[in-house]
């Protein structure tokens, strides 16, 4: 008789552990559950932060058009040979339109230049070998003959409003104003009834896009509005 309840104690202490074991099994389960849902909670706070941080900075980078798009006719009449296009910050955060930092895209007609960025001037002269070419930024006739006799190729230059910049550099901050021009020679440039689609695209920030149609009549050797 003794012998049985020995017996029965014994495997009512096996079963305590057991359970003892299952038990500690399941916390440690829940533990690392607890810790896997902790973190993935952490993880996916921390990108929705990072996602609205490059929301705003996105947003706040941006470029707009500062005035009314302008195109020089040539002296007969028929071509486009500059379309300048003022910008200006949307936001508050500087856009450095450096050509390795931004891209200028343009689209006329059935032709497609994906980067047609050639050039960025922070002061009023371009400088060809020995020669420097001056002009004045606030009249397109000298900026094209400057263009055009200092040998440059066709393609987009952005100037900067020497008297607007704060920092002589190729970044665009608050309060400066740039002129994004698109450079034609002779009778290569858009004709009546062409659409021509300009794209700033800024290493941070929304792109800048332009469309605008050549009007019907263009002024021989004068200058129109494009809107």
């Amino acid at each position: 008789m003794p012998k049985t309840r020995k017996t029965s104690k014994h495997k009512k202490g096996i079963t305590g552990i057991e359970a003892a074991i299952v038990m500690i099994a399941f916390v440690v389960v829940a533990a690392a559950l607890a810790f896997v849902v902790l973190n993935m909670g952490m993880f996916t706070t921390q990108r929705a932060r990072q996602v609205i941080a490059q929301g705003l900075q996105q947003a706040s980078s941006s470029i707009t058009v500062d005035g009314s798009v302008t195109g020089l006719v040539n002296s007969s009449g028929k071509t486009l040979t500059l379309i300048a296009i003022p910008i200006r910050l949307a936001g508050q955060q500087p856009v450095d339109l450096a050509t390795s930092k931004s891209t200028i895209s343009v689209i006329l007609g059935d032709h497609a230049y994906d980067n047609w960025y050639k050039g960025v001037f922070t002061n009023e002269s371009i400088t060809s070998g020995n020669t420097t070419y001056s002009f004045d930024p606030n009249d397109l006739n000298s900026i094209y003959t400057a263009l055009n006799n200092s040998g440059k190729s066709d393609g987009v230059y952005v100037f900067f409003v020497p008297s607007t910049l704060r920092n002589n550099n190729t970044v665009l901050e608050s309060g400066e104003k740039a002129i994004v021009v698109v450079f034609f020679h002779s009778s290569n440039g858009p004709a009546p009834y062409d659409t021509i689609r300009i794209e700033v695209r800024p290493p941070i920030g929304a792109p800048l896009t332009v469309d605008r149609t050549v009007p019907a009549t263009l002024p021989a050797g004068g200058a129109i509005s494009l809107g």
